[in-house]
């Protein structure tokens, strides 16, 4: 269960493009291992690459020092808005590698009418100074309320895939952050979009989505890269869920 915002932010960071020297906030993702794996929306990785930028994470270590983590790979549903990120393994040399804490994920239907909610950067600030790039993250959480679940979808066109609408007024860069109910005991959906004239309606990812994508390279405690699936990650607890 998360309970505290220490927790929350390092599990859960700003995605970031960097372009030329200048860096711009696009979205959010969450941690599902301690060693770099994440999940975000695809429109997100999407807009990273229609801006030719190299996509980063904004890798929370404590409260006053942050890395920026590249990723190595993408790795994109084919049809739904969610897509996994491997970040690049770093270390330090003093403390070891870089680890984060991984959010359980919930895979069981939800009732409708929960209160939910959501935590990410979307207030936060990215300046140039002096020649100097200043940062200044600022986290929330927003909340609403579960509505409606689409098994097979919304539509055909915007979301054709199982996903839930609620209530989060969903502002720019709250995009591939994590969605939890008042339990807050794992993540059930990712954030997608509230749409103009409709911020109080907004659609969530079913996080099941994630199990089936195959990831082309991933390191599993000491073996060497391989190919892995997201479920057999699952099966073999190196991804958690409730």
């Amino acid at each position: 269960m998360l309970n505290s915002e220490n927790t929350w932010k390092n599990s859960v960071f700003p995605v970031l493009v960097l372009v030329g020297s200048d860096f711009k906030l696009l979205g959010t993702a969450f941690s599902i291992t301690d060693n770099g794996i994440y999940i975000c929306a695809r429109h997100v990785v999407n807009e990273i690459s229609e801006q030719g930028g190299i996509p980063v994470i904004c890798n929370f270590m404590d409260s006053n020092n942050y890395v920026m983590r590249p990723i190595l790979n993408v790795v994109s549903h084919d049809i739904a808005d969610i897509c996994v990120l491997v970040g690049e393994n770093m270390a330090h040399p003093q403390k070891g590698l870089l680890k984060n804490h991984a959010l359980k994920l919930k895979f069981s239907c939800q009732a409708m009418g929960k209160n939910i909610w959501t935590f990410s950067y979307p207030d936060s600030q990215i300046k140039q100074a002096n020649g100097k790039t200043m940062m200044d993250f600022k986290p929330n959480i927003y909340r609403g309320t579960l509505e409606d679940f689409h098994s097979i979808g919304r539509d055909r066109v915007m979301l054709p895939f199982p996903c839930y609408r609620g209530t989060i007024n969903l502002a720019g860069g709250t995009s591939g952050g994590p969605v939890f109910d008042d339990s807050s005991e794992g993540v059930f959906g990712v954030c997608l979009s509230s749409f103009s004239g409709q911020e109080d309606v907004s659609y969530y990812a079913d996080i099941k989505l994630i199990s089936t994508l195959l990831l082309p390279k991933c390191i599993i405690a000491d073996q060497p890269e391989k190919k892995v699936r997201v479920i057999d990650l699952i099966n073999r607890g190196f991804i958690q869920v409730c």
